[in-house]
This record gives C-alpha cells, structure tokens and sequence, in this order.
C-alpha cells in the first residue's frame, strides 16, 4: 500500500474491467444481479460503472488500500490439511 499499484498492472486490471462488462451485459446472471441490488438495497450497480472504472487513478486505489489497511482490523486464519 506504501507505492501503490504499478501502472503496467493498473492499466490491465482497468481493461480487464471494461472488457469483463462488455461480456456480462449480455448475461441473465448479469442483470438478475443488478435487479436483485436495485430492489433489496436500493444500489444501482449498473449505471455510471465504466465511468467509474476509467476515472479510477492508481492514487485512488493506494489511498483506499492504506484507508482499508490502517483501521487496524486483522484476522489470522490458520489451515490444516
């Protein structure tokens, strides 16, 4: 979280991002999902989502990482085979 995501990465998440919406908007699954959150929380997850994604900045997603990572909330999760 100190130096944030690289731009090279940034860059394929954000087309990753587009390219994985594109794809969606022509699934059922896609839109039972958005009517199911329009209806049981009133959240509309659809519009303004690329215009979002593409205003996202590398800076956004480092101040959100160190917001996330300084409220001190910390769980250790140990696995046994």
């Amino acid at each position: 979280a100190a130096n944030g995501p690289r731009e090279s990465d940034f860059i394929k998440v954000k087309e990753y991002l587009n390219k994985n919406y594109a794809e969606n908007l022509k699934e059922n699954s896609y839109w039972v999902h958005i009517l199911d959150q329009l209806y049981f929380y009133g959240e509309d997850m659809h519009t303004g989502y690329i215009d979002a994604v593409n205003a996202m900045t590398p800076q956004d997603v480092q101040q959100f990482a160190n917001e996330l990572l300084s409220q001190g909330n910390l769980k250790t999760i140990i696995m046994v085979p």
